[in-house]
């Protein structure tokens, strides 16, 4: 029972950090490709 309890706490309390985790990854992939989309227009002229 204590380990029900436990594991509903972390999967709760650890959602929200999840999402923002994989907003943050979303936001660095995105800059990442308008960085190399830059660096090939200044390369190409």
């Amino acid at each position: 029972m204590a380990e029900t309890l436990t594991q509903s706490s972390t999967n709760g309390a650890s959602t929200p950090h999840v999402n923002a985790i994989l907003e943050d990854y979303r936001i660095a992939c995105l800059s990442r490709e308008a960085s190399l989309l830059g660096r090939k227009e200044v390369l190409h002229g």
